[in-house]
């Protein structure tokens, strides 16, 4: 098991939603999403920090972002 950060990011609307998705997974694979994942405010592309427990290899979340 790993735990694992998303560090805090501003990116264009492509990859915030590609981030975004990436959480998503994360939590429907069953890691345990213990703080962040939303946006930020309605302007920009502002992401909290996002932290993870119980990751495991094969989780989509820890997978794509070493991508």
């Amino acid at each position: 098991m790993f735990n694992y950060l998303l560090g805090f990011f501003q990116v264009d609307k492509r990859q915030f939603e590609k981030i975004l998705s990436y959480i998503e997974h994360g939590k429907n694979e069953g890691a345990t999403l213990l703080t962040g994942g939303k946006a930020i405010g309605d302007k920009g592309y502002f992401i909290q920090p996002t932290i993870f427990a119980d990751v495991t290899v094969s989780h989509t979340c820890l997978l794509s972002s070493k991508n």
